[in-house]
């Protein structure tokens, strides 16, 4: 576990709007604290040296990874794959159910809504992709059949 705060070393920085080379981004109580050149003598420096940071990916549509599926209706399915996805830079995403039976459907929201009430320990969720089912007869895709409604629970 690093300290409150310390300062992150390595030779490429893509920012968002320029690409550096060299320096130190300083993490605060785990928040990025920017990009500087130089740091205090007595700093905690963690040593990247060869690596590139960048920000993190938004995946806006993702089904499962790892033999894990959204659609496993579980809350430990949407923390594995939010675990899974986090080293390959996707800090966020959607998790996205399929065209399914109401209550598997019903099942998956609850499963993404419990993880994301428990806490994921990867990527976090920005939502939920409902790519099935379809809201209207005139968009209909594939197997799907009978238009559906869903109300939100109070």
């Amino acid at each position: 576990m690093h300290p409150k705060l310390y300062y992150i070393k390595t030779d490429r920085f893509l920012l968002e709007d320029e690409e550096r080379q060299g320096g130190f981004l300083k993490v605060d109580h785990e928040v990025f604290g920017g990009f500087t050149n130089e740091v205090p003598t007595s700093a905690t420096i963690v040593d990247w040296t060869g690596y590139t940071i960048a920000p993190g990916l938004f995946d806006t549509h993702i089904h499962g990874v790892n033999g894990y599926d959204i659609m496993d209706g579980t809350a430990e399915a949407v923390d594995e794959i939010s675990k899974a996805i986090l080293p390959f830079g996707v800090t966020r995403f959607l998790p996205t159910t399929l065209t399914a039976s109401d209550e598997n459907i019903v099942k998956a929201i609850h499963a993404i809504t419990e993880a994301v009430d428990k806490g994921l320990f990867g990527a976090k969720s920005e939502g939920i992709f409902l790519e099935g089912p379809y809201f209207t007869e005139k968009y209909k895709l594939g197997k799907q059949i009978n238009p559906v409604v869903l109300k939100r629970e109070k």
